[in-house]
């Protein structure tokens, strides 16, 4: 338990710049949300016309989902690059445990990045009223397409043509875009985001295991 603490501790400390983005996007995006509805109240305008019709509010998801993306495919490519993994030489942990610290700290990630948002929208619970369930539903999609980002994240730091990799990374943004136009934000979509990730970290496990290390 010990050696696990301290590789995760060791995977934020190496990527801590990742870790401070992910609290600034949290935060001015819930700033923003804060400040426009306060406005729209003071206006008695619709909330749906000030605040989730505004275009922040579609980038900074975005930005949560690549930035989840890029944080899996430094973490993998770095080891991969360097041919061993950053805590072999000070302890003596397996190929498992360096893999699941790297999974508590992508997890660790997601929630810095969204948890100033659940704190404002948690805040607020009662005066969103009749908004709860889609922000819900927002919410609950914005998270399991980070832990999938995450997770294709990982395969394409396996990857070292770098064409490949963005053909890849292409290749999910397109996958996640049909996937909400055809499914929209509903348990058929969560399901096989679900479905997705599983399969991934099977694959990221084996490729992990058999990566030169």
């Amino acid at each position: 338990m010990r050696n696990m603490l301290i590789l995760v501790k060791r995977e934020i400390e190496d990527h801590a710049i990742h870790y401070v983005l992910a609290v600034l996007m949290g935060g001015i995006a819930s700033m923003i949300i804060y400040v426009l509805y306060h406005m729209a109240d003071v206006a008695e305008r619709s909330l749906w016309d000030d605040v989730f019709r505004h275009p922040l509010m579609v980038i900074f998801p975005c930005f949560m989902i690549l930035g989840a993306v890029f944080l899996a495919c430094i973490q993998i490519a770095s080891d991969r690059r360097a041919k061993i993994a950053t805590f072999i030489c000070t302890l003596t942990p397996t190929r498992g445990q360096l893999l699941i610290a790297k999974w508590i700290s992508g997890l660790v990630w997601i929630l810095l990045a969204v948890g100033p948002l659940l704190v404002i929208l948690a805040l607020k619970r009662e005066e969103w009223g009749l908004y709860m369930p889609l922000i819900k539903t927002v919410m609950t999609g914005v998270i399991l397409m980070q832990v999938t980002g995450y997770a294709v994240g990982q395969q394409i730091g396996f990857v070292e043509n770098k064409g490949l990799a963005l053909g890849v990374g292409a290749l999910f943004l397109c996958l996640m875009g049909s996937l909400l136009v055809i499914k929209g934000l509903a348990m058929p979509c969560y399901a096989l985001l679900a479905v997705l990730t599983v399969a991934l970290c099977v694959r990221s496990w084996w490729s992990f295991h058999h990566m030169a290390l």
